[in-house]
């Protein structure tokens, strides 16, 4: 079991995606996709048939699936509280985890081209197509999702770190360097004309 998911999973590296992309620009195969992300397409698609034929509701198209790359939440209805009170309170936000961890996203980033895995933090793309599956359905990624920006290294601490007595006094020290350095040419060029003034002077004026 594990080595036949060991080998679905993990294919060689294809252009197959850019290429179908190329030719279809409107829709994006699911052939060119990785087998784990198309059996979790599937299995959402299922899911969401299951439910419409229950509710007697038709599927719209595209049919939105949660982006398996990103964590979502919901509102979940809190079971056995008061009448009185609004509907706000009576929810309660529920995460739902990202199917596939930042660890395995980047291995499919690895053996997949970018365009045919959806957008995430460590996939950046600003759009994605549509994606086709073999029987005409078409589905498409829901999920918002923000850049990460690198600031610092400490992003969120109010107060930094004291340092050393070296790193505390650094502006200091280079202010003043940098005052003294100032005109520093000049004061060595009338250095050198005292000092070869004042060997002229000590000069003898006898030849010998």
């Amino acid at each position: 079991m594990f080595l036949r998911r060991l080998f679905s999973s993990v294919p060689a590296r294809t252009n197959t995606g850019v290429a179908s992309i190329a030719g279809n620009p409107s829709y994006l195969p699911s052939a060119s996709l990785p087998q784990t992300l198309l059996r979790h397409i599937d299995r959402e698609v299922r899911i969401a048939k299951e439910d419409a034929a229950k509710s007697g509701i038709e599927l719209t198209s595209p049919l939105n699936i949660r982006n398996p790359f990103l964590v979502h939440s919901h509102k979940k209805l809190i079971p056995g509280l008061r009448h009185d009170i609004s509907v706000d309170e009576m929810t309660s936000r529920i995460q739902i985890p990202m199917v596939f961890p930042v660890r395995r996203q980047k291995k499919l980033l690895s053996q997949y081209p970018a365009e045919v895995l959806p957008p995430s933090p460590t996939n950046p793309l600003k759009s994605n197509l549509p994606i086709q599956l073999a029987d005409g359905t078409v589905v498409a990624w829901v999920g918002e999702w923000k850049e990460a920006v690198k600031t610092s290294l400490y992003p969120r601490r109010k107060k930094m770190f004291k340092g050393t007595t070296a790193e505390r006094t650094r502006r200091t020290r280079d202010a003043q360097r940098a005052e003294r350095m100032a005109g520093m040419e000049k004061r060595v060029a009338d250095w050198r004309e005292t000092k070869k003034a004042e060997k002229a002077k000590a000069k003898s004026s006898l030849p010998f």
